[in-house]
């Protein structure tokens, strides 16, 4: 046997107990007593033995009915037990086969052969749970989504699951059998699984955790995540490796990748300042950024770095209460509003903002166009229209003015005269003044 055995005696003589200690006075051995039926149960609940030695005489409770409780309890069904009793006729054996015992023992016994039939019957009783548990482990690793080899410790494949064989494109594992595992990867990757599995099995490590791309049959790439942990198969110390196909989750990845690669390509050719905010923090800023407002990309990064201080005082809290508004799912159109250089110049800007996904956070993407000099023709503009407003007015009056002297000449000339053609050429002249 293979590790200690743990056995119960319940027997009410003192002496069966002590001879049972003589028989079994051996390191292989763990031996429990109980002294009668309730007892038993007790100790048997408490020990877990693999196997039990039970008179069938016992006050309080008979051997029989102790067999019959124990074959009903969950945790102690499947122990074997030897009934042992002065009773060797075909009816009590049969009443104790019913009972649920395993195999009897007529007193008196020999003591060698009470010996052998205990170790056989832990041996069979041992290889049947192992054959169960092989058998359940089978059933798990054929159901399990992830691919799973093990290892021998020559670091060599002694078993594949069906997961393993779609994942390597493979239908029959016999080509990989017995093969180095180091075969499935390029070889850097390989000698680094290596060295983790040999720190497995020489102690250094419980776990090892890593990630490699197969060499999959049908030449595509699987990008897996591998766990390997030590593992007994066979009863031999063994490597147990669980690889996770993370190939969908790297190619998201990779066109993550690119697409904010190619958005850094756009924003660093932008003439327009752009910036990403995470929670108040400047997590991105372009070139521009740097240019126009004179700050370094390091000092915007900076965790004390207060964007806010860039925004002119009277513009601070619309700002604060914009990106607020906007983070909590609000649509904002562009504004415009004021940003303070380093050098103290007035920036007059125009924002637009949407809201993206930023390294798993919330943040605000902002595009700033610089609109001063804009701003500053648009002024020149209403003011020249101002200036030209007053000198049109003035024009207007002195015009005015002037129709006004010319019509009381008018006035004055045709009433120096009598003749009726000339009074009606002066009055045609009046009216051609006053339309």
């Amino acid at each position: 046997m293979n590790s200690e055995a743990i056995i119960l005696v319940a027997d009410d003589d003192p002496f069966i107990r002590n001879l049972h200690k003589t028989i079994f006075n051996d390191p292989r051995y763990s031996l429990h007593f109980a002294s009668n039926g309730f007892e038993t149960l007790t100790v048997a609940k408490q020990v877990i033995p693999d196997v039990i030695l039970l008179d069938v005489m016992m006050p309080d409770m008979n051997g029989l009915e102790v067999c019959k409780r124990i074959r009903k309890d969950p945790v102690l069904t499947t122990v074997p037990i030897i009934l042992i009793t002065v009773l060797d006729d075909q009816e009590s054996q049969l009443a104790g086969l019913k009972a649920g015992a395993d195999d009897f023992i007529s007193k008196p016994f020999n003591s060698q052969i009470l010996k052998a039939r205990v170790d056989t019957t832990i041996h069979l009783n041992r290889y049947k749970s192992l054959l169960a548990e092989r058998q359940k482990f089978n059933w798990v690793i054929k159901i399990l989504p992830d691919g799973i080899i093990i290892l021998d410790c020559d670091l060599n494949i002694v078993l594949m699951n069906p997961p393993m064989l779609d994942l390597m494109a493979i239908k029959d594992e016999t080509e990989f059998l017995g093969q180095p595992i180091i075969s499935l990867f390029n070889p850097p990757q390989g000698l680094q699984l290596v060295q983790q599995c040999q720190k497995i099995l020489i102690g250094k490590s419980q776990i090892e955790r890593g990630q490699a791309m197969l060499q999959v049959t049908n030449s595509q790439k699987r990008y897996v995540e591998i766990v390997a942990g030590h593992f007994s198969w066979q009863d031999k110390p063994s490597i147990l490796l669980i690889f996770h196909d993370i190939s969908d989750l790297k190619r998201v990845e990779q066109s993550h990748k690119e697409t904010e690669e190619n958005f850094r390509i756009l924003a660093e050719k932008s003439p327009n300042m752009i910036f990403i905010n995470v929670h108040g923090r400047v997590l991105y800023a372009n070139e521009q950024c740097e240019t126009q407002m004179g700050y370094t990309r390091e000092e915007y990064y900076a965790p004390s770095f207060d964007f806010l201080n860039l925004i002119a005082p009277q513009d601070r809290e619309r700002i604060k209460s914009n990106f607020e508004r906007h983070l909590q799912g609000e649509e904002m159109q562009p504004y415009e509003y004021s940003l303070v250089t380093r050098d103290n110049r007035i920036l007059d800007v125009l924002i637009t903002t949407r809201l993206i996904t930023f390294k798993g956070e919330r943040a605000i993407l902002g595009i700033i166009t610089d609109i001063t000099s804009l701003k500053r023709t648009e002024m020149d503009l209403l003011q020249s229209l101002k200036e030209k407003d007053l000198l049109l007015s003035e024009i207007q009056h002195r015009v005015k003015n002037n129709l006004q002297l010319i019509m009381s000449l008018l006035r004055i000339q045709s009433r120096k005269t009598d003749e009726e053609k000339t009074q009606m050429m002066f009055q045609e002249c009046q009216n051609r003044v006053m339309s």
